[in-house]
């Protein structure tokens, strides 16, 4: 799995102690077998008269119970939220949720002339990212994984006339995976991979029309919450 190495961690970290999932998974399983032996008992076992106040006694408590089973299953990555929240809070920087206005960056991206090229000025890099604690948990270690994705940015015009992306990535992915094509304007030619470092990604943009090809290039930092695109 390509994986650039150029963060420096501490060696010595040690991992989430595996009885710490061990609990939060039997404290995850005891909320919803008390979920299930309630409506259970509703249903099946209690009278006619008292099923009605047992249901909506049931309903009155399923979302607390429902939130609190969401919690256990999802602790690492409510932490990660949590605490990219507060930086950015503690920092001033902007708190923003949901997905990217793509469409509205790329108006923001002036066209090339008419009877023109495509020039620097009128494409460019985007890209984004966000924790993946699944995969964290997969590789050995200790290391954060990162899924980064990366996309082109122009007004319509321009996606028309590309007719390739080649991505340059760096050294720490394997050799066979260094350069990966994309050709599909529907999904601005975008690209996925894992990381557990920062890097720079370069891309070189190709048109159909065989004017020359224009090289782009962006850091890609890491942040556990990044916007999908």
């Amino acid at each position: 799995m390509p994986t650039p190495d150029r963060d420096r961690r501490d060696p010595t970290r040690s991992p989430t102690p595996d009885r710490v999932d061990r609990w939060r998974g039997r404290t995850a399983f005891l909320v919803a077998a008390i979920l299930a032996g309630a409506l259970v008992l509703a249903v099946f076992v209690a009278p006619i008269e008292r099923a009605r106040a047992l249901t909506e006694l049931i309903s009155a408590v399923a979302w607390p119970l429902g939130i609190t089973l969401a919690l256990l299953l999802f602790w690492p990555q409510v932490q990660v939220f949590v605490r990219e929240i507060t930086r950015r809070v503690q920092s001033g920087e902007p708190v923003k949720l949901g997905p990217v206005d793509l469409p509205e960056l790329a108006r923001r991206v002036p066209p090339p002339p008419a009877d023109g090229d495509v020039s620097l000025a009128n494409v460019a890099l985007l890209h984004t990212s966000f924790a993946r604690p699944d995969k964290s948990a997969a590789f050995s270690g200790g290391r954060d994984y990162f899924q980064i994705e990366a996309i082109v940015i122009a007004p319509p015009e321009v996606m028309h006339r590309i007719d390739s992306v080649v991505y340059h990535l760096e050294q720490a992915w394997p050799e066979g995976s260094r350069n990966p094509v994309r050709r599909d304007p529907g999904d601005r030619f975008k690209l996925k991979e894992l990381a557990n470092g920062t890097s720079i990604l370069r891309a070189t943009v190709n048109f159909k029309s065989g004017q020359q090809a224009l090289e782009l290039n962006r850091f890609i930092d890491l942040r556990p919450d990044g916007p999908r695109l």
